[in-house]
């Protein structure tokens, strides 16, 4: 009997698609990839803990801060649809802190 429960990898790619920037799509796959390869386990299975962990070896990684940022983004935006889409019951990710980051562009002092 086939299951109606979409998997992972159904998920992970209706949210992808869901994306309208290709850039956005490629970034965000490499994030998730990194991500489900760091936790080793199913998406129903990633707790917050899990989330901080991942963030702690984006650091040891010694990512660069907006690379941070945007993966921890990317984190936030797959487990607020799998909320959205009721693939998940909770968000793990509604807890996490996402960095500040500044962009600060030299020469562009406007005082």
């Amino acid at each position: 009997m086939l299951s109606s429960t979409p998997s992972d990898s159904t998920t992970l790619g209706l949210w992808l698609n869901s994306q309208t920037s290709t850039h956005t799509r490629s970034g965000y796959r490499r994030d998730a990839d990194r991500l489900m390869a760091f936790a080793g386990k199913p998406l129903n299975d990633i707790g917050l803990g899990d989330l901080q962990d991942f963030d702690q070896s984006l650091i040891s990684d010694e990512l660069a801060p907006v690379s941070r940022v945007r993966a921890l983004a990317a984190v936030n935006s797959l487990f607020s649809f799998c909320c959205r889409t009721r693939y998940l019951p909770a968000n793990p990710a509604e807890e996490l802190t996402l960095p500040a980051y500044e962009q600060r562009l030299g020469g562009t002092d406007c005082r």
